[in-house]
């Protein structure tokens, strides 16, 4: 048997059975295949589309300077923050450092790998509105630097720092990579806010499709047959933002 994804093969075994956790698909559209072949040499197949969304990709430097890939600007991503930086000095980059709203968040000394990119994370930022400013120093002391104005959203629950819960957006159903038949039932709450929830907006595929007022969402929700992308998102009152995202599949 092998498994194929967008027409490549990335795994084969022997036998009639397969469980295989397939990591590093790139964010978009892919088709993944099943193909065996049994003992009297008949072909069989299956296929299905899925989306992948929410990786970080790599960020080459084009030229001399610092690129933020990600974030990106004015985008909203979790507050476990993800960083995608390329990096390339007159000299060699000999330390690299991050601040998030002037304050020192990370430091990241060579090798890198790949050279001159750095992927990662280094905790988690408070929701709201963030400056991020990414700085290089080259083995002369000379600088190269850039900045990224980003949204974070609530994206925790307990275990707490402490004995304060990071507010949550919980969903109760359907769970992520359920199987349901539409209409299906979307039900969602929000834990642990400080101030009033003034609404929650569910998403399938990108697009607005129900709204409520208030910390809870219950509604059937209708959608074609196949793999979705549904998105919750509430917003308290002081504007910021909570999300979660899960993949559904509709029979």
């Amino acid at each position: 048997m092998s498994i194929l994804i967008d027409g490549k093969n990335v795994f084969t075994n022997s036998g009639d059975m397969l469980n295989v956790f397939q990591g590093g698909v790139a964010n978009g559209k892919h088709v993944l295949a099943i193909e065996a072949t049994d003992s009297f040499g008949r072909h069989l197949s299956a296929s299905e589309s899925f989306t992948v969304i929410g990786n970080i990709g790599f960020c080459p430097p084009s030229g001399v300077g610092m690129f933020i890939c990600a974030p990106t600007a004015s985008s909203a991503v979790s507050q476990n923050l993800e960083f995608s930086l390329g990096v390339k000095g007159q000299a060699t980059i000999s330390h690299v450092r991050i601040y998030i709203d002037n304050k020192r968040f990370a430091d990241f000394d060579p090798p890198f790998s790949p050279p001159g990119e750095i992927l990662g994370t280094a905790g988690s930022v408070s929701a709201g509105q963030h400056n991020m400013t990414a700085i290089a120093w080259d083995i002369h002391g000379q600088t190269v630097k850039n900045s990224v104005v980003f949204k974070a959203f609530f994206d925790g629950g307990c275990p707490p720092k402490g004995n304060v819960c990071t507010p949550v957006l919980t969903p109760d159903t359907p769970q992520d990579g359920e199987d349901v038949k539409s209409p299906f039932l979307v039900s969602a709450h929000v834990d642990f806010n400080t101030v009033s929830i003034s609404a929650i907006k569910a998403y399938l595929d990108g697009r607005v499709v129900a709204e409520s007022f208030g910390p809870t969402f219950h509604q059937n929700l209708s959608a074609a047959k196949g793999t979705h992308i549904l998105t919750l998102q509430a917003w308290d009152v002081d504007g910021r933002l909570y999300r979660v995202t899960e993949n559904v599949n509709v029979q």
